[in-house]
């Protein structure tokens, strides 16, 4: 009852603001299928002949929150690697997708999480 209360109350002031464009509007927690978790790791990743170093800002099972200063397309592949301080395995590569862009950032959702990645977000936790 007090999440409806919530989403409704957010919903109610999103309606106040004059002009405030839907990609702004804060998106539902209850459409991700996992936790995110805060951290502050960094990332190599590329996407066509683009190479990045940037910072996961947070992680799940599922995906993450890159910050970084320029867009991406929604859609576009990336193949992300990065490491745990303090954890001894080697660095996960990955895939992922670009699920949206966000003012900071962009949020992008693994292709494929493979053991590796789950043991190390298991040690996160």
């Amino acid at each position: 009852m007090q999440k409806q209360n919530r989403l409704r109350v957010g919903s109610n002031v999103i309606e106040l603001v004059p002009g405030i464009s839907t990609s702004t509007q804060p998106r539902s927690s209850h459409r991700r299928k996992a936790a995110r978790k805060p951290c502050f790791v960094a990332v190599d990743y590329a996407a066509e002949d683009r190479v990045f170093r940037d910072f996961i800002f947070n992680i799940s099972a599922g995906g993450a929150f890159i910050e970084t200063r320029g867009p991406m397309t929604v859609g576009e592949k990336v193949t992300l690697a990065f490491s745990f301080p303090n954890y001894e395995e080697e660095p996960v590569k990955i895939v992922a997708e670009v699920a949206r862009n966000a003012p900071g950032g962009i949020g992008v959702k693994f292709k494929s999480a493979n053991k590796s990645l789950k043991k190390m977000i298991e040690f996160l936790l």
